[in-house]
């Protein structure tokens, strides 16, 4: 006995890893491997117990679309603070939209032709609402610091607005 005990106290570290490798090779021996792998993110069905052998990973289901490093959601509505949205957007609640940028950097002004819009270009310090018929809210036609609201109204010039329709302000 004596023996055993100097053996033990000389190869302490030899001993300890001996145990270690019994003890995992218990463990491995009793763990039932998954049907499936496991990636991070995913959710374990509920309903399996330790060591089942048929236990599914769950994808969650999302409307939302990740594409490289865009996301991006193309059916239906989107509502933050109701659970009924009425439109594409739909905020409910205070109402407020902060849309802050830099002065200077960012994203141009976008030439988008005709439509029916809401723009705003921090880049630009600009502001549009209304609708146009051709090229009036293009980069050509924006001002630094202007604002154009109605129906086919340009602002060129710098810190200027136009209202109504049909109205040009240059300077």
């Amino acid at each position: 006995m004596r023996g055993i005990l100097v053996f033990l106290k000389k190869h302490s570290t030899f001993c300890v890893s001996i145990l270690f490798l019994v003890a995992f090779s218990i463990t491995v021996s009793y763990a039932t491997p998954p049907t499936q792998p496991f990636n991070p993110g995913e959710t374990l069905d509920p309903d399996c117990a330790p060591g089942d052998a048929n236990c599914n990973v769950a994808l969650p289901v999302s409307p939302w679309t990740i594409t490289g490093n865009n996301t991006y959601f193309d059916t239906g509505n989107v509502g933050i603070g109701t659970t009924t949205p009425a439109t594409a957007l739909d905020l409910e609640g205070d109402g407020a939209i902060i849309a802050s940028g830099t002065t200077g950097s960012g994203i141009a002004v976008p030439d988008l032709g005709a439509g029916t819009r809401m723009m705003w270009i921090p880049s630009a310090s600009a502001f549009r609402a209304g609708s146009i018929d051709d090229t009036e809210w293009d980069s050509s036609n924006i001002g630094f610091a202007s604002a154009a609201f109605g129906e086919n109204n340009i602002a060129s010039g710098e810190a200027s607005t136009a209202f109504g329709d049909y109205n040009i302000a240059s300077s």
